[in-house]
């Protein structure tokens, strides 16, 4: 015969947990002991001795141990990084002292003369218009043209190629700076290969024979071009100064 359990509202409650057994507890931290100290005694926020993170003071003191941090060399094994860098060292050491200008040509940069047409004469305000005019031609058309208007206007002087060109530069201070380069227009020797003889990629050499470089780039420096523009009144309200 099979027993029935007792229907007492207990018995049937005591079959059920002998049919399954109680499941061992799960695995986790030990549990901390429960703290002794009265309530009301911890200090704000939970931060007893230790210093709050949050807080404006750490903060501040984990600024400064930033900050106080040495700056760590940046260099590469690899050759095209270092030479990036290399580049990048040199325009940071870029000044004007070291930009290739002249002593007189610097000095004109940083106190630039005040000029208006008045201070140009006849003959140098016609060959500037010229000059203008064939800004977009080879130095041979002005040539040409100057010869054709002085054999028909009596009394034109008009100024050489070469010296309208001084006389821009002497006017409003903008001076080219020449720089030698490849042959073959591989690269110019500035920055890292300023002091190299020969191209580093097809190897031909900087200079002829007699010193003189066998190619050369012009650039024409911001700066000045934005002095001249405010040596003249008229220029200067162009540029809505």
């Amino acid at each position: 015969m099979t027993q029935e359990p007792e229907n007492d509202g207990c018995g049937t409650q005591m079959c059920l947990e002998d049919s399954h057994p109680a499941s061992p507890p799960p695995l986790g931290f030990p549990q901390q002991p429960v703290s002794s100290k009265p309530e009301g005694l911890d200090p704000p926020n939970g931060s007893g001795n230790q210093p709050n993170p949050q807080s404006p003071e750490h903060r501040n003191d984990q600024d400064a141990n930033d900050t106080n941090l040495p700056d760590l060399p940046i260099t590469s094994l690899l050759p095209e990084i270092k030479l990036s860098l290399n580049f990048i060292k040199h325009l940071k050491e870029a000044t004007l002292d070291n930009s290739g200008l002249s002593a007189n040509k610097i000095e004109r940069l940083r106190n630039p003369a005040r000029i208006s047409e008045a201070d140009f004469e006849a003959n140098v305000q016609f060959s500037l218009g010229l000059f203008q005019s064939c800004r977009n031609t080879s130095e041979d058309m002005y040539t040409k043209t100057c010869a054709v208007v002085q054999d028909n206007v009596p009394g034109a002087e008009l100024l050489t190629y070469n010296a309208i060109r001084t006389q821009l530069a002497n006017l409003l201070g903008v001076y080219p700076i020449e720089h030698d380069m490849c042959f073959n227009s591989c690269i110019a020797f500035t920055g890292p290969f300023k002091k190299l003889a020969n191209c580093p990629l097809c190897h031909e050499a900087q200079k002829t024979l007699s010193g003189s470089p066998r190619k050369t780039f012009t650039t024409i420096p911001l700066g000045p071009q934005i002095q001249a523009q405010w040596s003249s009144a008229s220029s200067a309200e162009d540029m809505q100064y």
